[in-house]
């Protein structure tokens, strides 16, 4: 008969002893490497969330090195930008010194010489001016190569569940948003950089005030004030206006002459503004401004704000377009009275407008000989156009506006028809456009009516020529900010054929130079705004770099003091098991010797 012998105790034993070793190792591996997850055996899905944050960690800090980058390029850029202005403003003190007639006109020649030794200066500067190969103001990170054409907007239209605006509010989050029917006074602040609002089925008393440069959409949106107040308010960047529906925009208050000095939309930057087709038709915006209002329909605020000297740039790529200015002093498109404003370029669309008293339909209106308002270039690339100054209250005496270009004091740089169905007339006692802005010849003819139906070559596309500098600061795709430098050569600037050779040419001079100070103070602005909004960008990819290494840390990094208590635990329960093993072992060997 076959004697078996179990070990109870031995197998109790070497069973924990297997155990507490695996626990061993794995808080030994866990020590050794610093990670709660050595590998993905210990935590497959912890390992995989903490890889995808280490992923996003080091673009985050690649996003930092790109910021910074950019801040070094636009700081080069700033430097030479100085440079330029510094070079201008001597240009001025030459040429305000060669309309005295203490000179002699060979001392003027003399001038002249300086001059176009500092023009050639400023054109060094401007091709020269470069970061990593990269030339920054000889115009190639231009807007376009005219200055009038628009950025693509890098948006799409938000979509989604609207939330519903109940009164005064700030959007910070991109999104879809819609006026309740309730709503009552209302300024809208909007901070986030892509939003759409739909208005409510009756007009509401709604204004809109954006922070920084955005897409903007409005689809049936109507808003009525009768305040002094811009109903929607561009204050910085490169914004985008997206027309959906009809879109009603209306001051119907009561004023008392030049009291109030609000626009219908103000454009505190460059303004690219669309009209997207709905169900086959284009997006529709009408603005009605009250009597006296001295602001413009679309542009400028009035000289009475703080907005004195806006020069920024607007550009029509499609849409229609109902405006109506009922005065006194101010642009249907354009400048508000005493105030300026950069390029109009309209490429397509219909735009029907309609002023009245001393207002123009297109350019700049409203000043005095000490403030006087400017547009840049009103260039009409295509469209269909029909601008009518209603009435005019002055005689033929006084009066100097026209329905197109400028009024009292005011300047416009240059006026283009390349293209388009354009229909202007002056029913009052002013004229419809003033000669001499490069128009077909037939334009001088007209004094009240100008038609002209050219080839369209403007086209509602969004395919503008551009070449916009971006500087990627996401861990996805087209998370980016694009920049523009406009060009500072003394062509772009209007400088190239400077001549003081004569008091009169001199004294004609310093307003071209005074124009050109203009246009480089506002690069050297646009150029300073960028550096700090870097500035902020690089702040908050800091924040966000820390808090995603935080949350790295939390699923990846080992408790140290855990799991050297747990080392330790496990390690005396190893000595336990090997020495109850040992024990085991012993006895059955006395019951060996006992059988002997």
């Amino acid at each position: 008969m076959a004697m078996t012998l179990n070990n109870t105790a031995s197998m109790v034993a070497l069973g924990n002893l297997n155990k507490n070793v695996k626990k061993v190792g794995t808080t030994l591996a866990k020590i050794a490497s610093g990670d709660r997850i050595p590998s993905a055996k210990y935590d497959s899905a912890g390992l995989a969330m903490s890889e995808i944050l280490r992923e996003q960690l080091r673009s985050l800090h690649q996003d930092q090195q790109n910021v910074q980058n950019g801040s070094s390029l636009f700081k080069t850029a700033s430097g030479g930008i100085d440079d330029i202005i510094s070079n201008i403003r001597r240009i001025k003190e030459l040429t305000i010194n060669a309309a005295n007639d203490s000179n002699s006109d060979i001392d003027r020649a003399t001038i002249q010489k300086e001059v176009d030794a500092s023009l050639a200066t400023i054109e060094d500067i401007a091709v020269g001016t470069e970061y990593n190969g990269i030339k920054l103001l000889d115009g190639t990170l231009a807007r376009s190569v005219n200055n009038s054409h628009a950025l693509a907007d890098p948006h799409s239209e938000p979509t989604g569940t609207p939330t519903m605006i109940t009164g005064s509010m700030t959007i910070s989050s991109d999104g879809v948003y819609q006026l309740d029917e309730s709503l009552g006074t209302a300024t809208i602040t909007v901070t986030a950089s892509n939003v759409k609002i739909i208005g409510a089925s009756s007009a509401k008393d709604a204004s809109i005030v954006v922070k920084n440069p955005a897409s903007l959409w409005l689809e049936n949106y109507k808003a009525t004030v009768t305040s002094d107040k811009n109903l929607i308010d561009f204050q910085t960047g490169d914004n985008f206006l997206h027309l959906k529906g009809t879109n009603t925009l209306t001051n119907a208050g009561t004023y008392s002459f030049a009291t109030p000095a609000k626009a219908g939309i103000c454009t505190g930057g460059n303004l690219t503004i669309l009209g997207e087709e709905t169900t086959g038709t284009a997006g529709t915006l009408k603005i009605d401004l009250a009597e006296c209002i001295m602001g413009a329909c679309i542009g400028s605020n009035g000289s009475r704000t703080s907005d004195l000297g806006n020069h920024s740039n607007i550009n029509i790529l499609s849409g229609t377009f109902d405006l109506t200015h009922r005065g006194h002093s101010g642009a249907a498109i354009g400048s508000g009275c005493g105030a300026s404003i950069g390029d109009i370029t309209i490429y397509d669309g219909k735009i029907d407008m309609n002023v009245y008293n001393c207002d123009v339909t297109i350019g700049a209106d409203g000043g005095t000989s000490s403030i006087r308002p400017s547009v840049g270039r009103i260039v009409v690339n295509g469209g269909d156009i029909n601008a009518i100054m209603s009435s005019n209250t002055l005689t033929d005496a006084t009066i100097s506006d026209y329905a197109f270009g400028h009024g009292d004091y005011a300047i416009v740089d240059t006026i283009e028809f390349n293209g388009g169905k354009i229909h202007v007339e002056n029913q009052g006692n002013g004229t419809a456009i003033k000669p001499g802005y490069n128009l077909p010849g037939t334009f001088s003819n007209n004094d009240k009516i100008y038609d002209q139906d050219l080839p369209n070559v403007g086209g509602s596309s969004t395919s503008a020529e551009e070449n916009p500098l971006a500087i990627h600061h996401g861990t996805k795709s087209n998370q980016m900010d694009l920049f523009s430098i406009e060009s500072m050569r003394p062509k772009a600037m209007k400088l190239d054929k400077l001549d003081v050779t004569t008091r009169d040419k001199a004294e004609s001079a310093i307003a071209t130079i005074e124009s050109a100070l203009e246009y480089a103070l506002d690069v050297a602005t646009d150029v300073g705004s960028y550096m700090e909004r870097l500035e902020h960008t690089e702040s908050n990819l800091e924040i966000k770099a820390e808090n995603t290494a935080l949350s790295d840390s939390v699923l990846r990094d080992a408790d140290m003091a855990k799991e050297m208590t747990e080392y330790t635990k496990f390690n005396v329960l190893t000595q336990s098991a090997q020495a109850m093993l040992a024990q085991a072992g012993q006895n059955q060997s006395q019951v060996l010797s006992l059988l002997q």
